[in-house]
């Protein structure tokens, strides 16, 4: 169940179930109720005044690895939210994240990431690496780190998959993250378009900005990629968002 996009599920009529509700997801009861008492502090905050930390496009040493529209998407956020810090290239490094993360409310990751089957907590986020860290962002480096934040999103491939422990715990980047301190988080179940993704991610900010819930915000911006861009679900229904919806 943890692996199904619950927004490609068709109705009688073939109509897709993201195209006609606002959804989100937990990984237990426990941690929703976690993610929303966290999420209480930010609900008198005007959305325009939380601040935004986002690492685009990161140096990885190899041009294949270039995410050119990870750059506009990131530096669109401009647009809708006064103070947004960008690192791109050779300065979006986990080096930065340490130092930076815990000052600010949203924080982006454009970037590749990578689902580790056997062994979860290595699975990572991939940014460029520097004399002091070797650029991979593992879930079990997340769990250290301490976030006050509303909201995590993961532009990135494979970064909402996880293994499934007893007690129907998730263990990979999206509960890590989770547990450092973000209130909710929107992530992906499968390699993603970039493209497509610049397109879901900005819109999904300026919707954000505008005052709408992170669940609206998500369906509002997969209807235009849907509708804009491409209508076949790879391109928009791998986003999910996880934790408080509001």
């Amino acid at each position: 169940m943890h692996y199904l996009p619950f927004a490609v599920l068709q109705d009688s009529s073939g109509q897709y179930l993201g195209m006609k509700y606002c959804l989100s997801l937990a990984p237990s009861a426990t941690v929703l109720g976690f993610c929303l008492t966290k999420g209480d502090s930010f609900l008198q905050v005007p959305r325009k005044d939380l601040k935004i930390l986002a690492f685009a496009n990161p140096d990885l040493g190899n041009r294949k690895s270039n995410l050119p529209f990870a750059e506009k998407e990131a530096n669109s956020l401009k647009r809708y939210f006064p103070d947004v810090k960008i690192f791109t290239e050779k300065s979006a490094t986990e080096t930065q994240v340490y130092a930076q993360s815990a000052n600010f409310q949203q924080i982006l990751f454009s970037c590749h990431g990578v689902f580790d089957d056997n062994f979860p907590l290595l699975s990572a986020l991939l940014l460029a690496p520097d004399s002091l860290n070797d650029g991979r962002l593992e879930a079990h480096e997340i769990f250290g780190l301490k976030l006050n934040a509303f909201m995590v999103v993961m532009s990135a491939c494979e970064t909402g998959l996880g293994k499934v422990r007893g007690g129907d715990e998730v263990v990979g980047l999206s509960r890590s993250f989770i547990y450092a301190g973000a209130s909710s988080l929107m992530s992906s179940l499968w390699k993603v378009d970039d493209l497509a993704t610049a397109v879901l991610v900005k819109r999904f900010f300026r919707y954000l900005a505008e005052g709408k819930s992170r669940a609206e915000a998500l369906v509002m911006a997969q209807k235009v990629v849907y509708k804009e861009i491409n209508p076949y679900p790879a391109f928009w229904a791998a986003f999910t968002i996880t934790g408080d919806f509001r």
